[in-house]
C-alpha cells in the first residue's frame, strides 16, 4: 500500500468563488525486488476521501473506491 495526500486552493471563475480542496487516499499494489538496489512497483485502483469547500457554500465531500485497469501505474525504484 502507498498513501498520499493533496491540498489545493483556487478560485472557480464560473461561479466567482474561492475554494479549498483536499484529498487523502491509499493505493494497493505490489513491489518486487529485482536486485538489492532495484525494485519494480505496480499500483492499481485507489481508496480515498476528499472535500471541496467553496467560500459561503456548504462543503462537498466525496468517497472514492476504484479497482479498475484505467488507473494502473508501473515504476522502478533505485535504492541508494
Amino acid at each position: 500500500m502507498d498513501g498520499g495526500a493533496t491540498i489545493g486552493f483556487g478560485k472557480d471563475k464560473t461561479i466567482d468563488k474561492s475554494f479549498t480542496s483536499w484529498n487523502i487516499g491509499v493505493q494497493p499494489g505490489i513491489a518486487v525486488n529485482l536486485t538489492e538496489k532495484l525494485s519494480f512497483v505496480a499500483h492499481f485502483g485507489q481508496f480515498g476521501y476528499g472535500q471541496t469547500k467553496y467560500k459561503d457554500i456548504k462543503a462537498d465531500s466525496k468517497y472514492g473506491f476504484g479497482l479498475d485497469l484505467s488507473s494502473v501505474s508501473f515504476g522502478l525504484f533505485f535504492n541508494f
